[in-house]
């Protein structure tokens, strides 16, 4: 299969999924769809370098609130209002997921008119997002350049 149909086979099976879990790490963000983590059934989408989460009205939070910021007064604080943020992602259901022919951006659409956003910041990336099918492990990924399909992992 090629990396658009492994694409378009499991966006079929993500749409229609509910968010279970997130996870904030540092600025990169993993959203769980049907799954929780470590567990070996759904999908993880894996959102870095750089995304945004934003409704119908404006942008909520994005990966540059989340970074620790040593020189702020609370250095945490940042990170925390981005944390609150994406916690609205859990119980979520996808009506959509897509991906950009230009760029390569991924967008997941969530009822109540949530939208996770990638956007492309260095075209040189090597990795801009990724999918994972926690059954089989196999992993799609977004680069600046290419997307690619990686071998199960052992």
């Amino acid at each position: 299969m090629t990396p658009e149909a492994v694409f378009v086979e499991f966006r079929s099976r993500i749409v229609g999924g509910t968010v279970r879990a997130r996870r904030l790490a540092t600025n990169s963000l993993l959203v769980y769809i049907d799954a929780q983590p470590g567990e070996g059934t759904g999908f993880t989408l894996w959102f870095d370098p750089t995304w945004h989460l934003r409704d119908d009205a404006r942008v909520l939070t994005g990966s540059r609130q989340a970074q620790h910021d040593p020189d702020a007064a609370d250095p945490d604080a940042g990170f925390n209002l981005a944390a609150d943020a994406v916690d609205q992602l859990v119980g979520s259901t996808v009506v959509a997921l897509e991906m950009s022919d230009s760029t390569g951006d991924l967008t997941l659409c969530l009822d109540g008119g949530l939208r996770l956003c990638t956007f492309v910041s260095d075209p040189l990336t090597d990795q801009l997002w990724h999918i994972r099918d926690n059954a089989t492990k196999q992993r799609l990924v977004r680069s600046g350049e290419s997307l690619e399909i990686h071998a199960l992992e052992v």
